[in-house]
């Protein structure tokens, strides 16, 4: 299953990650058997999770490729029972610099899911190295470039 922010209000982001795991999905021979998105964070993206974890169809593995989507499925668990690792997989989304605190902390230690993390200090640093080259020329054209991510799955985890 997925759970994130709507594609189909043209964010390229969200455009990029939904495609990116559509892709990974089918490679492997499989498809996601259940979308639910939201259009915002916060009590919108908790109703999702809700809606997604609620029922005798809940999917089996969950992407939740946005901080905000990894929490609410932490909290729709908590709310119906469940445990992530016991009930349902997982793969979150978190940056390094706050992984502890903003997605380890909102589960158990035995029940950790896996992350896609990425490091906000490559992101500045790759940033300022663009900037710097654009002042000496400024003709260049736009590009998107994209962060190294990695699959971050904590050994004291239950896997």
């Amino acid at each position: 299953g997925w759970l994130g922010l709507d594609v189909r209000n043209r964010n390229p982001l969200v455009a990029d990650r939904y495609g990116g795991t559509v892709a990974g999905v089918a490679q492997q021979g499989l498809r996601l058997a259940r979308n639910v998105t939201a259009g915002g964070h916060n009590e919108e993206m908790r109703a999702a999770a809700m809606k997604l974890l609620s029922g005798a169809t809940r999917p089996t593995a969950i992407f939740a490729l946005w901080q905000c989507a990894g929490a609410a499925l932490a909290w729709a668990a908590r709310e119906l029972g469940l445990k992530a690792g016991r009930d349902f997989d997982m793969v979150g989304w978190a940056n390094e610099e706050d992984y502890e605190e903003d997605f380890r902390s909102l589960f158990e230690a035995a029940n950790v899911p896996a992350a896609i993390t990425w490091k906000m200090s490559g992101m500045a640093e790759t940033a300022l190295e663009r900037l710097e080259l654009r002042r000496t020329r400024p003709d260049l054209p736009t590009i998107q470039l994209r962060i190294p991510t990695e699959l971050r799955c904590d050994l004291d985890a239950k896997v």
